[in-house]
C-alpha cells in the first residue's frame, strides 16, 4: 500500500511539472495577448491532478486543497458589435396599399351604384318612398352584420370600410326621410342621426379604429345642415356642436388618435364659420362665443390634468386654440369683446402665476406666453380715442413679459414678448412724431426709452441660458438702443428748430451740434465695461456726420447772420475728432481700443485727408463771406497748402507714419504746380514777388530743419 502511495505521489509530481510547463507555454500564446484588453476573466482550466489520480486509483472521492496557482485564467475577448448595417429603403408595399384603399373606393362606387339604381326604380315607379327608406335602413343593418363579421375574421380593413359605409348610408337615409319625403319631423330625424353617430363612435372604440372616428366626426358636424338646422334654435345647434366636439375629443384622447383629434378640432371651427356665414342674429353671436369658450376650456382642463398624451395633444394646439378663440370673440360688439378678452387674460395670468409658484416648468413658459398675448389683445380691444395709450400699455406689457421670461428662463415667454415689444417699437419709430413737448406722443417715446432700458437691465441681470453666460452679444445689442436714443434726440432738436426762423443750412448745423455733443458723450462710454460696441458705433456715426458736414454749405448768400455759428460747429467737430485721435495715439484709451492700435497709421491718413478737406472748405467760405480780394485769396491759399504739407511731413516722420509723409510730399508737388501754373496767371507782380519770397524762405528753413534732423 505504501508502494502504491509513493507511486501515486511520483505521478503527481510529474504531472505538476507538466502543468508548470503548460502555464509557461500559455503565457506566450496569442490567446493571452488578445485577452489582455478584456475586463472579464473566466476560469478556463482547473488542474487538480492529485484529486483526479486518487479518484481513479481508489474509486473514492478525495478532497485536496489546491493552491490558487492551479487555476489558469484567461481574459475573454470583448465582442465588438459590428457596424450598423445601412437601413434599407422601405419598399412600397403595393399589395398593402391596394388592400387599404380599394375597399374604400369600391364602397363609394357601390353607394353611388345603389343610389343610381334607386333613382331608376323611383323614376319608373317601381319603388315607393316608404320602401326606399326601409331599404336604406335595411342596408345599414346588412353592412353592420357584414362589417363586424369581417372584423372578427381578421379582415379588419375591409370590415371597417363596410362599417364606415353604414354611418354614411344611415345619415343619407335619414336625410331623405326627413327632407325629401317628410316621414320624420326634425326632432325624430335628428335623434336617428345622432343614434348613427353614437353607433359609429361605439364601433370605433370597440374596433379601435381611427377611420370610424373620422367618419363619425364628419357625419356629426354635417348632420345639423343636412336636416335643415334652421328648425332648431341657436342654443340647440351650438349645444349639439359643443357636445359632439367634447365626445369626439374624449374618444380621440382615450384611443390616442392624433389625426381624428385634429380633424375634430378643425371641423368644429369650420362648422361655426359656415354657420356665421349663412347668417346670425345678435344673440347668436353671444351663444357662438360661449360655445367656443366651452370648447377652449375643455381642451385646457384636459391639458392641465395631464390626461392628454403628448403624441396627440402638443402645446402648439394651446396657442392655436387661443388664436381661434381670440378671432371668435372679435365678433362681439363693445364692450362685450373687451370684457371677454379681459377675463381670458386674467384667467391665463392666474394660470401662469400658479405655474411659477408651484414650479411647474412645463406650464410656466406656455401659460405666460399665452397670457402676454391675450393681454396685448385685451389692450388693443380698448375703444379709445387716443391710440397712443394702447402703445404705452403694449410697451409695458412686452417689457414685463420679457422680464418674466428672462427671470424664469422660459423661451416661449421671451419669444412672444419680443414679438409684441418689437412690433410696438416699430410702430413708435415709424408713426409717432413729437410735435409738442407736452403731449401723448412725447410720453410714448419716454415710455419706449424707459422700457428699453429696463429690458437691457433685465438682460444683464438674467443672462439667457442660450447665451451660456456670454454677454458680448448683449453689449453689441446696445447699439440698437443707442440708435433709438439718437432718433429721440433728433425729434427733440426738431421741436426747437420749429420755433426758430432759420434757413436749412443753419438748422442742419444745429442738428449737427446736438449730435456732436451726444456722440462725444457716447464715445466716453468705452470706460464702461459694457460700452465698447456703443463707442465703436458712435465713432462710425461721427464719421458719417462728418461726411454730411463736408457736403453741406456753411452759409447762404442771403443769410450771413448765422455764418459764424455754422463755422464754429464745423470747427468743434474737427477739434473733437482730433482730440479723440490724439488720445488713441497716446494710448490713453481703455482696453476697448487695444485691437485698433495696429491701424493707427491708416487712421492718421484718414485724419490728414479730413483736415485738408475741411481746411479748404473753411478757407473759401471765409473768403467768400468777407469778400476778399482775388489776389489775396490765391496768395493765402497757396501759403496754407505749403504749411499743411510741411506739417504733414514733420508729423509723419516723427511718428513714423510713412503714408502721411508720402501724402505730405505729394501735396508739396501739388502746391508747386499750383504756384507756377495757377497763381502766376491770377496775381499781380507785386503779390507774386511776395508770395514767391515767403514760400521760398519758408521752404528753405523747413528743408534746413529736415537736414538737421537727419544729421547730414
Amino acid at each position: 500500500m505504501q508502494d502504491e502511495i509513493k507511486a501515486l505521489a511520483k505521478r503527481v509530481s510529474d504531472l505538476e511539472k507538466e502543468v508548470a510547463s503548460l502555464k509557461r507555454q500559455l503565457v506566450h500564446t496569442k490567446i493571452e495577448q488578445t485577452e489582455i484588453e478584456s475586463k472579464e476573466e473566466t476560469p478556463l482550466l482547473k488542474l487538480d491532478p492529485v484529486k483526479e489520480i486518487v479518484t481513479q486509483a481508489t474509486g473514492k472521492m478525495v478532497h485536496t486543497t489546491q493552491p490558487s496557482s492551479d487555476f489558469i485564467t484567461i481574459k475573454r475577448p470583448v465582442e465588438q458589435s459590428p457596424p450598423p448595417a445601412p437601413t434599407p429603403k422601405k419598399e412600397v408595399n403595393l399589395e398593402k396599399l391596394l388592400g387599404i384603399w380599394l375597399p374604400r373606393v369600391f364602397m363609394f362606387v357601390l353607394i353611388l351604384g345603389v343610389l343610381w339604381g334607386l333613382k331608376l326604380g323611383i323614376d319608373q315607379g317601381w319603388i315607393s318612398p316608404a320602401v326606399r327608406i326601409a331599404m336604406g335602413y335595411a342596408a345599414t343593418a346588412i353592412l353592420y352584420y357584414l362589417g363586424m363579421r369581417y372584423v372578427k375574421q381578421s379582415k379588419k380593413m375591409f370590415g371597417l370600410t363596410l362599417l364606415g359605409g353604414l354611418i354614411a348610408l344611415g345619415i343619407l337615409t335619414t336625410f331623405a326621410a326627413h327632407h325629401l319625403y317628410g316621414f320624420f319631423n326634425f326632432a325624430v330625424a335628428f335623434l336617428i342621426g345622432v343614434a348613427y353617430i353614437v353607433l359609429g363612435l361605439y364601433l370605433s372604440k370597440k374596433t379601435r379604429s381611427e377611420t370610424l372616428t373620422i367618419f363619425s366626426a364628419i357625419a356629426g358636424f354635417l348632420l345639423p345642415f343636412l336636416l335643415e338646422g334652421g328648425e332648431a334654435s341657436a342654443i340647440q345647434f351650438f349645444a349639439y356642436i359643443t357636445l359632439l366636439f367634447v365626445s369626439l375629443f374624449y374618444m380621440s384622447l382615450n384611443q390616442k388618435h392624433k389625426i381624428s383629434f385634429y380633424i375634430t378640432f378643425l371641423l368644429f371651427h369650420l362648422t361655426l364659420l359656415f354657420y356665421s356665414v349663412i347668417g346670425m342674429s345678435f344673440n347668436d353671436k353671444h351663444i357662438l362665443v360661449i360655445s367656443v369658450l366651452v370648447q377652449h376650456l375643455c381642451l385646457l382642463i384636459f391639458y392641465l390634468d395631464r390626461r392628454v398624451s403628448k403624441q396627440v395633444f402638443t402645446e402648439t394646439l394651446i396657442y392655436t386654440n387661443t388664436v381661434f378663440t381670440v378671432f371668435w370673440v372679435q365678433l362681439l360688439d363693445q364692450p362685450f369683446d373687451t370684457m371677454t378678452y379681459g377675463m381670458i387674460a386674467v384667467f391665463y395670468t392666474v394660470l401662469a402665476a400658479n405655474a411659477f409658484v408651484k414650479k411647474h416648468s412645463n406650464f410656466q413658459g406656455i401659460f405666460s406666453a399665452v397670457a402676454i398675448f391675450v393681454i396685448s389683445v385685451f389692450i388693443l380691444s380698448f375703444d379709445l380715442d387716443n391710440e397712443q395709450v394702447k402703445l404705452i400699455l403694449l410697451l409695458i406689457n412686452g417689457s414685463v413679459g420679457l422680464w418674466v421670461g428672462l427671470r424664469y428662463q422660459t423661451i416661449r415667454t421671451i419669444v412672444m414678448s419680443s414679438i409684441i415689444y418689437g412690433i410696438s417699437g416699430l410702430v413708435v419709430l415709424n408713426g409717432i412724431n413729437i410735435e409738442y413737448f407736452v403731449s401723448l406722443e412725447h410720453l410714448v417715446w419716454i415710455m419706449f426709452l424707459l422700457t428699453l432700458a429696463f429690458i437691457y437691465y433685465s438682460l444683464y441681470q438674467f443672462v439667457p441660458l442660450f447665451k451660456k453666460g456670454n454677454i458680448t452679444s448683449i453689449d453689441a445689442g446696445l447699439i440698437g438702443g443707442q440708435i433709438i436714443s439718437l432718433i429721440y434726440i433728433a425729434q427733440l432738436a426738431h421741436l426747437f428748430v420749429l420755433n426758430q426762423n432759420w434757413l436749412s443750412f443753419t438748422a442742419f448745423h444745429f442738428y449737427a451740434l446736438v449730435f456732436i455733443i451726444v456722440l462725444a458723450f457716447m464715445y466716453y462710454l468705452h470706460k464702461w465695461r459694457h460700452g465698447k460696441y456703443v463707442t465703436y458705433a458712435s465713432m462710425i456715426e461721427y464719421f458719417i456726420l462728418g461726411l454730411a458736414l463736408i457736403a453741406r454749405p456753411i452759409y447762404d448768400w442771403y443769410d450771413l447772420e448765422w455764418f459764424e455759428f455754422n463755422l464754429a460747429v464745423q470747427i468743434i467737430y474737427v477739434t473733437l475728432l482730433t482730440l479723440a485721435f490724439i488720445m488713441l495715439v497716446r494710448k490713453k484709451s481703455t482696453n476697448a481700443f487695444q485691437g485698433l492700435m495696429d491701424k493707427i497709421p491708416t487712421f492718421a491718413v484718414v485724419m490728414q485727408i479730413v483736415h485738408f478737406i475741411f481746411l479748404n472748405k473753411w478757407y473759401f467760405a471765409i473768403t467768400n463771406a468777407y469778400q476778399w480780394d482775388r489776389e489775396y485769396v490765391f496768395f493765402v491759399h497757396t501759403f496754407i497748402w505749403f504749411l499743411f504739407a510741411f506739417l504733414s511731413i514733420s508729423i509723419g516722420r516723427k511718428m513714423k507714419w510713412k503714408p502721411v509723409t508720402i501724402l505730405g510730399s505729394v501735396l508739396i508737388g501739388l502746391s508747386l504746380f499750383k504756384l507756377f501754373f495757377i497763381d502766376l496767371a491770377n496775381i499781380s507782380i507785386f503779390i507774386r514777388a511776395i508770395l514767391f519770397i515767403v514760400v521760398g524762405l519758408i521752404g528753405l528753413l523747413y528743408s534746413r530743419t529736415l537736414i538737421k534732423e537727419d544729421g547730414k
